[in-house]
């Protein structure tokens, strides 16, 4: 019996992100092929003790592969292939 040809590394995909935006605890990212990744927002302290406000003011940069909130000089950077 011969082994699957698809494996998940060759499945193309673009986890550059879109938009973002917040639901309670998480970090919603809207990725450009329509995925969404939700971490939590505890795993990046700025965000977490920020205000909703300074949360909002967000920027895509890196051809999205970077979500930067210049207000709180944090990044997150979205996963390569």
């Amino acid at each position: 019996m011969g082994h699957p040809t698809n494996d998940f590394r060759t499945i193309p995909y673009d986890a550059r992100a879109r938009t973002i935006q917040f639901e309670g605890p998480w970090l919603v990212v809207q990725c450009q092929d329509g995925r969404e990744l939700r971490v939590p927002v505890a795993w990046f302290p700025r965000l977490a003790q920020a205000s909703a406000e300074d949360r909002q003011q967000w920027t895509i940069t890196g051809d999205g592969w970077v979500v930067h909130w210049p207000v709180l000089d944090e990044d997150s950077h979205e996963p390569r292939a």
